[in-house]
């Protein structure tokens, strides 16, 4: 059919070089099941659908099902394209996509706008296992993978969305991407279990995991709140990121770095992070007007490697050395009740214009641990710290 319209029919097993079923038309409570075309839109180009169901569909190069079209309250199961495998350069509303597959990018939308949609199962063959440069907004995305990059999503923007179990090698749920008060949930990957330098603002991670940056891998995080992730080697929450007035709670690294690695913090708040190595909250960064509280490691139960200016340690607990801070630069910081063997606050740390109070190592250097008589504290005040063998606030190693 072309330039037409209907309602309320079946269209089955037809197929055409572009609109396997129709070209320019439009569809009302309509049933395209197994229509085709050798080039683009398995069912229409340049039409809209209205209550319809599109099931198994197939376009040779683009979209499955339909290419420069506009659906609502429709169903896309099963559809099969090169580029968008339900829908290329077209505009979802109220839709439901599941099961969907792009032979290259884009499992279901290509080039698209997906507005109040359920994105379920999709699979693409390279990049963006849901959608590819598709914006979507109040969708549910989940249960999406691509083999390459962005499980949900590579490009576009995602804004109040909710995005669960997604995977992919780099950014189980988005790649070079932009999210806004979104939900990041159960996605994984080997490289930024839910985002690959992707730009994010005002959204929840929860339990993503991936072998570096549990959470994300490179790009900027503001006001986020990251919770329970889980690097399997470097940076359980961003691995190589930048993250402004964000908190970090329970997030976890295998190696170092148990909520951040090579990253910058600025106005964050970390606590009960752990890292089995080396840097509870940090590894290898820098900290500015941050607090770290209740964070654990072998080495540098908060942070090491790092440097931290206006920062708040409390609690913080190294089984080794540095209770705050192992192999750093802290500058007009706090330390309070940090505790470790060597070291109860720092550790082979240059520390100025800081305060150190009740910290306790169990060995050394309630305080500060001075290595070789380097790194001597400047203007700085200790005051009720202890220690069980040498030096209640300061122990130079000799």
């Amino acid at each position: 059919m072309k330039a037409g319209s209907a309602t309320n029919c079946t269209f089955t097993g037809n197929s055409a070089e572009n609109g396997g079923a129709m070209f320019e038309g439009s569809a009302t409570n309509c049933t395209f099941t197994g229509n085709s075309a050798s080039w683009d839109a398995g069912v229409m180009i340049d039409g809209t659908v209205v209550g319809c169901t599109l099931i198994n569909n197939t376009a040779g190069n683009r979209a499955g099902a339909l290419s420069k079209s506009r659906a609502v309250n429709s169903t896309f199961i099963g559809n099969i394209g090169g580029n968008g495998g339900a829908m290329d350069s077209s505009q979802a509303i109220n839709c439901s996509l599941i099961n969907n597959t792009a032979e290259n990018n884009g499992g279901a939308l290509y080039n698209s706008t997906a507005i109040n949609c359920t994105i379920t199962g999709n699979s693409a063959d390279n990049d963006g296992g849901a959608m590819f440069n598709t914006t979507a907004m109040n969708c549910i995305i989940n249960l999406n993978s691509a083999k390459k990059l962005g499980g949900a999503m590579k490009g576009g923007s995602a804004i109040n969305c909710i995005i669960v179990s997604n995977n992919a090698e780099y950014g189980g749920a988005l790649y070079n991407a932009e999210a806004d008060n979104c939900n990041f949930t159960s996605n994984k990957a080997k490289n930024g279990g839910a985002m690959y330098c992707c730009n994010v603002n005002n959204s929840y991670f929860y339990d993503n995991r991936a072998d570096y940056g549990g959470a994300m891998f490179g790009g900027n995080a503001t006001g986020c709140i990251f919770n329970l992730n889980v690097a399997y080697s470097f940076g359980g929450a961003i691995k190589s990121g930048y993250a402004n007035n964000c908190s970090f709670d329970f997030n976890r690294a295998e190696f170092d770095g148990g909520a951040m690695f090579d990253s910058v913090a600025c106005d964050s708040i970390f606590t009960n992070n752990t890292a089995k190595n080396s840097g509870g909250a940090m590894y290898y960064g820098t900290a500015t007007g941050c607090i770290f509280a209740d964070n654990d490691a072998i080495e540098g139960g908060a942070i090491a490697r790092t440097s931290a200016d206006n920062c708040n340690f409390t609690n913080n607990t190294a089984k080794n050395s540095g209770g705050a801070m192992s192999e750093g630069n802290a500058n007009n910081c706090n330390f309070n009740n940090n505790n470790a063997n060597n070291g109860g606050a720092v550790y082979k740390t240059f520390a100025q214009y800081s305060t150190f109070t009740g910290n306790h190592a169990k060995n050394n250097g309630g305080a500060i641990y001075i290595y070789e008589g380097i790194n001597t504290p400047v203007m700085c005040t200790l005051q009720g710290n202890t220690a069980d063998v040498n030096g209640s606030s300061i122990y130079i190693h000799p």
